[in-house]
């Protein structure tokens, strides 16, 4: 009896549990990150750079490790549409493993995860973080914007 050497399923090979964390974008930079990652999902994208933060090449994807070997943010920065004002953050989510997660929380001290976790792609990828503006809302009141 011949031992079975496939499951039978297709698609890509099962990497394991994950955890769903926020990372807190602007428009320019979620449009920069688009421009960066080319065919690969957004989420593996931003889940790469966390995994990569922490130390934990082990659990990247070698099918995408050479798209975040020479990540040029400037030149996608060029080509990036300047149709949205970065006065909001737009909540991008990554699928990361456990304990990429686990590193993340004892990393980030009192910070939210999503602003942490922004802070490491902008780092990763060479962005400036946005000035702090006062805004004024509907109401006239002041308001702090990022």
């Amino acid at each position: 009896m011949a031992l079975k050497t496939s499951t039978g399923r297709r698609g890509r090979p099962h990497l394991g549990d994950r955890e769903v964390v926020k990372v807190g974008l602007y428009p320019s930079e979620v449009a920069t990150v688009d421009g960066l990652r080319g065919p690969v999902d957004r989420s593996t994208f931003l889940a790469e750079i966390l995994a990569e933060h922490v130390g934990r090449g082990d659990l990247l994807n070698p099918r995408h490790q050479l798209t975040l070997l020479n990540v040029d943010a400037g030149s996608a920065a060029q080509d990036a549409p300047s149709g949205d004002a970065d006065d909001h953050v737009l909540y991008a989510t990554a699928r990361v493993h456990p304990e990429v997660r686990g590193e993340i929380e004892r990393r980030r001290g009192r910070l939210p995860q999503a602003t942490y976790n922004a802070q490491v792609v902008r780092a990763r990828l060479g962005l400036t973080q946005p000035a702090m503006t006062v805004r004024r809302d509907q109401e006239g009141m002041l308001r702090l914007a990022m």
